[in-house]
């Protein structure tokens, strides 16, 4: 039989137009798919982030980068338009010891704020905070286990010594501490703060208890405020500031007086010493506790301002007193006292300031009152190569106890004065005049500074004069009275003193 063919029937063709109009129908389709998962993403992320498994995810990224010490906490809520609360959060150091650890905050912090990197807290409150911080014996402090590594401008080097990097992590975390914003308020806290010297010494430790804070910060170029007060072993410490916000941490230190005023009372000495790396005999002289701070300096970056500052120790005796016009910026500080303006100090902390002067002072032991120093005319600017001073500062003492030890040993020894019958190298009460040094060139010299030593041991004075150039190097002269029977005319020797403070050479005469 013949095959028959059958031509099949073409599809139908649509329209152009009709044609797009069913493509955008399905990508339509497609899309609404599309907000629809991103809607349920949207209300379920905030659940999925406060259930177990995503507070678990979150904080082992938080941890990842936490320099050894770990965040964790038993719960947390955390919305896009509600803010957040936090339950028993913690911070766990390296040694299992505990650096913070709070049973309930509430933020206004909300999770756009976090993932849009806003970090506006709003109104927050910390409440029964338990806080434990330590500075160890190396430098470190216990809060360098959680700071995360430093904003480095581009093209900077990074720092060199030891101290360069533990200043460089500090650094780190207080730029990231200055983005936050809000208002921060700890309710009925306790604070251990602990010390641990160098060397071996022995350190400090100080709980204050019923710790209550309020931190206002604004923005990132307006100053923060803190108010303090706490009850503390013995006394009860109080701290009001207005501190200045940088956009990042300054190069320099001083930059940051450029706007502060700051207020406090009953501050512990040694822990101040020990944190802020100042000469511990400092706290020798001012007691354990400064009774009253007060720093004043409010200017512009680059502009004068007055500068007040004021320390008195819980004694009642000792303190620094200074006022005169004080210039800040990035690169240079400068300080002007004119006439009238007075800086008082106590000992034995300035004996490393005499000592560079006179390195008789190496050997003080303390004095019985305050060394006080006046200034006239003073100018000063610190930054770029060198500091440069000029003016004039006159130096009254009390008496001085001196150890024989040192120069002053040496200089015993010519005058041909015996140790006590011990042996021993106690303290000699011994006598200045008023001293007037004249600064300038970053060099000091003086004439006629007279150091009179009551019997016992000698009967007579001794005379110093010369300068110390702005390296350090000394050219003086002392005027030595001599026992009976030392063989050399007029009753006294003509002694010379060079090198430097840390490393002084007596030139004996022939």
């Amino acid at each position: 039989m013949p095959t028959t063919l059958k031509t099949p029937v073409p599809a139908p063709v649509l329209p152009p137009g009709k044609r797009w109009k069913k493509r955008m129908k399905r990508v339509g389709w497609i899309g609404l798919g599309f907000v629809g998962m991103g809607v349920v993403v949207f209300f379920l992320l905030p659940v999925w982030m406060s259930n177990a498994q995503g507070r678990a995810w979150v904080l082992e990224r938080l941890n990842a980068g936490g320099g050894g010490a770990r965040i964790s906490c038993d719960d947390w809520s955390l919305s896009w338009f509600k803010g957040t609360r936090i339950k028993n959060l913690a911070i766990t150091l390296p040694d299992n010891s505990r650096l913070l650890f709070c049973p309930h905050v509430k933020t206004e912090l909300t999770l756009w704020g976090i993932l849009l990197g806003n970090y506006d807290l709003g109104a927050t409150t910390v409440e029964t905070l338990q806080v434990n911080l330590t500075k160890y014996a190396d430098g470190t402090t216990s809060l360098d286990a959680r700071a995360p590594p430093p904003i480095s401008p581009p093209n900077s080097t990074p720092p060199t010594g030891g101290g360069g990097g533990r200043a460089a992590r500090g650094t780190g975390l207080l730029e990231r501490l200055r983005s936050l914003r809000g208002s921060l308020q700890v309710q009925s806290a306790v604070v251990t703060v602990n010390s641990a010297r160098a060397g071996g010494g022995v350190g400090e430790s100080v709980t204050y208890t019923d710790v209550r804070a309020a931190v206002t910060i604004a923005s990132a170029d307006a100053p923060f405020h803190l108010a303090l007060t706490a009850s503390g072993p013995g006394r009860d410490l109080s701290v009001n500031a207005v501190l200045p916000a940088p956009a990042s941490w300054p190069p320099r230190p001083w930059a940051l007086l450029q706007d502060v005023d700051i207020s406090a009372t009953n501050m512990p000495t040694g822990l101040l010493c020990d944190w802020l790396g100042m000469d511990p005999r400092w706290q020798q002289s001012l007691g354990p506790a400064i009774a009253t701070l007060s720093l004043v300096h409010h200017a512009a970056s680059g502009e004068s301002g007055d500068a007040t500052l004021v320390v008195r120790g819980s004694d009642g005796r000792t303190f620094v007193q200074g006022r005169g016009t004080l210039r800040v910026s990035g690169e240079r500080m400068e300080m002007a006292v004119g006439s009238g303006g007075a800086a008082l100090m106590a000992s034995p902390p300035l004996d490393r300031l005499l000592g560079r002067v006179n390195p008789v002072f190496g050997s003080l032991h303390g004095a019985d009152g305050t060394i006080e120093a006046e200034v006239e005319g003073l100018r000063a600017a610190v930054g770029g190569k060198e500091a440069v001073a000029t003016g004039e500062v006159r130096v009254t003492f009390p008496q001085v106890h001196l150890d024989r030890t040192g120069v002053l040993k040496q200089l015993l020894d010519v005058a041909g004065v015996a140790e006590d019958a011990g042996g021993t190298s106690a303290a000699i009460v011994a006598e200045a005049s008023p001293l007037r040094l004249e600064v300038g060139g970053g060099g000091v010299s003086y004439t006629n500074f007279v150091l009179t030593f009551p019997p016992p041991p000698v009967r007579e004075r001794m005379v110093f004069g010369g300068q110390v150039d702005g390296a350090g190097e000394m050219e003086l002269s002392a005027t030595v009275p001599l026992a009976p029977g030392q063989g050399l005319s007029a009753g006294t020797a003509q002694v010379g003193i060079t090198g430097s403070a840390e490393r002084p050479v007596v030139v004996l005469p022939k």
